[in-house]
């Protein structure tokens, strides 16, 4: 996952705020974190605050 932050162009680097959170979130699931369920979670982070 930290690959892609790295790469990410700079407009995205203040996503990693909300990268992380979303990690953490799946992390205290239990659960393996994938680049497709970092996904979903921040979805339903923005769908949730929008």
């Amino acid at each position: 996952m930290k690959e892609i932050i790295k790469i990410a162009p700079a407009g995205l680097a203040k996503l990693n705020r909300y990268i992380s959170q979303a990690n953490k979130q799946i992390a205290g699931r239990y659960e393996n974190i994938t680049l497709s369920k970092v996904i979903a979670e921040l979805t339903l982070f923005f769908g949730c605050h929008y």
